[in-house]
């Protein structure tokens, strides 16, 4: 009697043990997300482009990133990936930053991956639209899927049209934007990702920190784009250059910003051989930020004059060697000033969910 009692018990752990592993199992299925699809896209220097699907990335569809702080990461890697690839780092342009943004935003609402909107639009008309003029250079990364900033700067570098892109030697300006759509019913991706690279004529950025947001320190690196046509350089931490004199233009400076805590702005003006000078402004946060830290801004440049009587050059400081920047030789044009930084845009708006589809392809422009 005590035997089958026994193995009575036994026999009811057992199937109570199975029904628990049973719910384990089906509780875990049901909170794992599928697979999200991915897709990058390239259009280079030359107006060529070329679309690809990326790897399926698993249970990445929920989360929504902070664009502006996507946003920033992905500038940071971009130069990150351009210093150790010994490539100068790269400016943010406001206007490109605008133009990337209406393009991620155009591709989410109107389900497509693509380099011509969906209007049409080409990148060069979209530059154009926007009043960005005076560029040499103009190629685009796009990407879709990708949850992270360092997932989609790894699925570019991976592909040597978008690597080709992102390691430009060139280029000296940057425009990048994130966009999250909680609905998306095309792919469904979610995440879609905007890069828009240039160099213009006759505009030379300079650059703190490799383009990061702060520093707890004073001391930073400055690099200053310019190589081939620069031969003397100023640089202040006020606008009109107080206190500041002419030294041998090099691209690579360390920098002591005003004390204190706060946004410290760089000046510098550039003057070439024939006496036309050009200057730039970069700003930083100088001491711990609080909360998310925002885009870089562009920093108001001061009007620039044509030309100036010849300053007695210093002691020579030995320049540091850079990669050679390959130097523009259109017709010469008054610089663009920096454009005004504006707020970093909010997340858009959720499209309304539409009807699930997943496309054997993608519909890719």
């Amino acid at each position: 009697m005590e035997t089958r009692s026994l193995q009575s018990g036994v026999r009811i752990l057992a199937a109570l043990t199975a029904i628990a592993l049973l719910c384990s199992s089906l509780s875990a299925t049901a909170s794992a997300q599928p697979p999200v699809p991915s897709v990058l896209g390239y259009q280079n220097a030359e107006g060529q482009s070329g679309m690809a699907w990326g790897p399926q990335v698993q249970g990445e569809g929920d989360a929504a990133g902070d664009p502006a702080a996507f946003a920033q990461r992905v500038l940071e890697l971009t130069n990150q990936a351009r210093r150790e690839a010994g490539l100068p780092p790269l400016k943010l342009n406001e206007t490109l930053q605008a133009v990337a943004l209406a393009h991620a935003q155009d591709m989410a609402e109107h389900d497509f991956v693509g380099h011509v909107g969906s209007d049409g639009s080409t990148l060069a008309q979209r530059l154009r639209n926007a009043g960005f003029t005076g560029w040499l250079i103009a190629s685009e990364n796009v990407a879709a899927g990708f949850s992270t900033p360092e997932g989609v700067v790894a699925a570019w570098l991976a592909s040597p049209g978008h690597r080709e892109n992102l390691l430009h030697p060139s280029l000296r300006e940057i425009g990048v934007a994130y966009v999250y759509d909680a609905g998306d019913a095309y792919g469904p991706f979610y995440h879609y990702w905007v890069q828009v690279f240039s160099c213009r004529r006759k505009v030379y950025p300079v650059i703190i920190n490799d383009e990061r947001a702060s520093t707890p320190s004073r001391r930073v690196d400055l690099y200053i784009h310019g190589t081939g046509w620069a031969q003397e350089m100023l640089i202040s931490n006020w606008a009109d250059f107080r206190e500041a004199s002419w030294q041998p233009y090099q691209p690579e400076v360390a920098w002591d910003l005003e004390p204190g805590e706060g946004e410290r702005t760089v000046y510098v003006r550039l003057r070439d051989a024939s006496g036309k000078v050009v200057d730039s402004a970069d700003s930083i946060w100088l001491g711990e930020m609080k909360g998310t830290e925002p885009m870089p801004t562009a920093t108001p440049v001061p009007p620039t004059p044509t030309e100036e009587p010849p300053t007695p050059t210093p002691t020579p400081i030995p320049p540091t060697p850079t990669p050679t920047e390959v130097p523009p030789t259109p017709t010469p044009e008054p610089p663009t000033p920096t454009p005004t930084a504006t707020p970093a845009p909010p997340t858009p708006t959720p499209v309304p969910p539409r009807p699930k589809a997943t496309p054997t392809v993608p519909f890719l422009r």
